[in-house]
């Protein structure tokens, strides 16, 4: 059975703080990266 919905799944670990603009970063790494990109890391703190 699969619960998520929508074209982005965004996963982060409880320790984690990201940055606000994350989000919108990573829309535009996808846009650049085409068709065969399924995933972006982004940096960690």
């Amino acid at each position: 059975m699969f619960l998520a919905r929508g074209d982005y799944l965004v996963i982060h670990d409880a320790e984690d703080k990201p940055d606000a603009d994350q989000p919108k970063k990573a829309v535009v790494a996808f846009g650049r990266g085409g068709e065969r990109l399924v995933c972006v890391q982004a940096a960690l703190n």
